[in-house]
């Protein structure tokens, strides 16, 4: 899949002491955000599979965001979905190109670096063999990544999954559900926007988000066949 996303930079005055996502279904794929850099410099931009920029600018203005005082702007396609073959004869893929990129956030930084790891320990035991053949990069790089970054991106894209089946009260009553229970302790403490499993263990084990769940699963019984495909 190919996510298109699109971000301008901006003089402002928001508070410089917070990220804030939107969920939307109009852009259900990825969020709005406005992210502070410093010096009241943000990012505000957002990401989907279609019509970015007429997202964009519904975006915009719902939530009153005014750009007037712009720096620049970027643009860009973001690639995600499940890592496939990431090894062939003399070449190994990482980041972008491998697929290992979060479909929650469209970030992949970590994944990237952990991949790197097995990378540089994949080519130093291929030049001690003189053998880069796609049995060996497969053997070193492509079984321990599978085994480790690929576990964690088959959470990402369920719960991705997921909220793409969210429409605009699921959101509302999801964020409710968190800020009233004080299920925001358990994301606080076990959150990692990078490795979210055991996070989610967590949250089953709640009986208020198990109920928030199996309600959202009565009401819209194809969710549930969605998840089980990417189980």
């Amino acid at each position: 899949k190919n996510l298109y996303a699109t971000q301008v930079r901006i003089k402002a005055d928001f508070n410089e002491d917070e990220v804030v996502m939107y969920f939307d279904p109009q852009w259900k794929e990825l969020f709005g955000w406005i992210v502070p850099e410093g010096k009241n410099v943000y990012r505000i931009g957002l990401g989907s599979f279609r019509n970015t920029a007429k997202n964009f600018n519904i975006f915009l203005m719902k939530y009153s965001i005014d750009i007037k005082q712009k720096i620049d702007s970027q643009g860009g396609l973001i690639p995600y979905g499940t890592m496939n073959n990431l090894a062939f004869d003399n070449i190994l893929l990482l980041g972008d190109s491998a697929g290992q990129v979060k479909s929650t956030t469209g970030g992949g930084i970590i994944m990237l670096l952990t991949a790197a790891k097995y990378a540089a320990n994949c080519i130093q035991k291929c030049f001690r063999k003189s053998n880069f053949s796609k049995k060996k990069l497969k053997k070193y790089y492509e079984t321990p990544c599978k085994k480790t970054i690929g576990r964690e991106l088959r959470v990402h894209n369920i719960i991705r999954s997921l909220l793409e089946e969210f429409n605009s009260k699921d959101f509302d009553k999801l964020f409710g559900v968190i800020k009233v229970n004080k299920i925001e302790n358990l994301i606080s403490l076990y959150g990692d926007m990078d490795f979210p499993k055991a996070l989610m263990f967590k949250l089953i084990k709640n009986p208020i988000a198990i109920s928030f769940f199996l309600k959202l699963f009565v009401k819209n019984p194809k969710i549930v066949l969605k998840l089980l495909r990417l189980i």
